[in-house]
């Protein structure tokens, strides 16, 4: 058994909807093993080198829109791989929920992030951002 393994969650509690295009940020941090997550700017930021897995879900709110993209960015740059697409339900008030994950290989100080393209995530916990260390 590994200890101090670096693994963090962070969602959005009692908060109205992020509006794209906009980085993903968020108000509660239920976990943070190494202090790398910054909830304030949605950027976490690996403490050491090595393999990473990271995920995202959201309750997307399609009120106005026809399409809910997001997608991760690796030191601000996007990973086009990991897009999530979602045009259903339009004009209802919530869609499906939108989820990405990926595994990456990081460096120390590398960054991760959500970036919401297009369309709103719905806040009130109905979304988390989460990654941690695989090895």
């Amino acid at each position: 058994l590994r200890s101090n393994i670096p693994a963090f969650i962070a969602y959005n509690n009692g908060v109205s909807a992020i509006v794209g295009p906009n980085i993903m940020t968020f108000n509660v941090e239920r976990l943070d093993t190494s202090n790398s997550m910054n909830i304030a700017t949605g950027i976490f930021t690996a403490p050491v080198s090595g393999l990473y897995f990271f995920g995202f879900n959201s309750l997307a709110e399609i009120n106005n829109t026809s399409l809910v993209e997001v997608f991760f960015r690796k030191n601000g740059a996007a990973l086009n791989y990991t897009r999530s697409y979602d045009a259903e339900n339009v004009g209802t008030a919530y869609g499906p929920t939108a989820v990405i994950t990926t595994i990456e290989q990081l460096s120390a100080n590398d960054t991760m992030q959500v970036y919401l393209n297009s369309g709103s995530s719905h806040g009130n916990q109905n979304g988390q951002f989460y990654g941690y260390l695989i090895g």
